[in-house]
């Protein structure tokens, strides 16, 4: 007697042949490779420019001086006092602070002709501001006019004259940039118009 196919049970576990995936070979434009994007070569001659600077509100209170996405100042430069302008390396910076405020400068002792301050503190501004400097100068672009001695001896120009003479030409306008922000405070209208609590020796990188 035949016998019939077993039927399925309703709790089988078993599971359906599971259909087959066909893959079809498609052909497709090769993705661009990336590439890096040579950066442009810097502004030649590289600057920086070291004065003294004061700052000002736009309506005389610094909260009004904000406006939608910027800020108005008036910068002031203070007539009397020098800026001496320096080539340097690439990587300076586009802009430095000097920490020292007008108000801090102002009682600093200056010193006498051709002598040094009683307290040194002097010394030690320029002593820090040209170690910063130092670090940022091109001394190879540095170019020293020819300048004679009490003897008439003059020493060469451009890059024969060394390093050293180099740095005690620096050292000397930073001591004259220093002095004159010192001095500014002796003048009636500075002390009027120049935020003092905001105001000092600033540099800037100039093509």
């Amino acid at each position: 007697m035949p016998t019939s196919p077993p039927e399925a049970h309703h709790f089988s576990l078993s599971i359906p042949e599971i259909p087959k995936l066909k893959l079809f070979n498609r052909s497709r434009t090769p993705s661009p490779e990336p590439q890096l994007v040579p950066l442009p070569p810097a502004p030649v001659p590289r600057r920086l420019v070291i004065l003294v600077i004061g700052l000002k509100p736009h309506r005389k209170i610094w909260t009004s001086s904000q406006r939608p996405s910027e800020s108005v100042i008036n910068y002031q430069l203070l007539d009397g006092c020098p800026a001496i302008v320096v080539p340097v390396k690439l990587g300076a910076p586009l802009l430095a602070w000097d920490s020292l405020t007008l108000e801090q400068l102002w009682k600093i002792e200056l010193p006498v002709e051709g002598g040094k301050s009683a307290s040194g503190k002097f010394e030690g501004i320029i002593n820090v501001l040209f170690e910063y400097v130092d670090m940022c100068v091109d001394w190879e672009r540095f170019i020293v006019p020819v300048v004679a001695d009490r003897d008439g001896k003059s020493e060469g120009e451009g890059e024969s004259v060394g390093e050293q003479t180099k740095q005690q030409c620096l050292r000397g306008a930073l001591e004259v940039i220093v002095a004159a922000g010192v001095r500014s405070g002796e003048s009636k209208e500075v002390m009027k118009e120049v935020d003092k609590e905001r105001s000092g020796i600033a540099m800037w990188r100039i093509p």
